[in-house]
């Protein structure tokens, strides 16, 4: 009987020993803009004509947290959350049927885990 109460306490002991260890977070961030931009010109009649350019702009990165001998509940709680947040903006103007300025979209996803 002592021989099973050492070998459950010593089992528990290593339990709680393995909770605490370094545990590493993990994020990446990837942002986005995609744009137009509204412009004219003259044809040779010279009436007034529409342009538009659309643009995509992308940057990632990434990033690691390391914490030192904490528990896997303190970990998921430090550890940031995943999210996505997205900006639209017009700066457009129109005159005439003519439309100048820029329309886009910011947009931000940042994804995270606790390896």
């Amino acid at each position: 009987m002592k021989k099973v109460t050492f070998m459950v306490a010593a089992f528990a002991a290593l339990s709680l020993v393995s909770c605490k260890k370094e545990r590493t977070c993990a994020c990446s961030t990837t942002q986005t803009h995609n744009y137009t931009v509204y412009d004219y010109d003259f044809d040779a009649n010279g009436n007034a004509i529409q342009l538009s350019d659309s643009y995509s702009e992308t940057d990632q990165s990434s990033s690691e947290s390391t914490y030192a001998k904490v528990s896997k509940k303190f970990g998921n709680e430090n550890c940031p959350k995943s999210y996505t947040d997205s900006s639209p903006y017009d700066n457009t103007t129109s005159y005439l049927g003519i439309t100048t300025g820029q329309k886009g979209e910011y947009k931000t996803t940042s994804t995270c885990e606790l390896k």
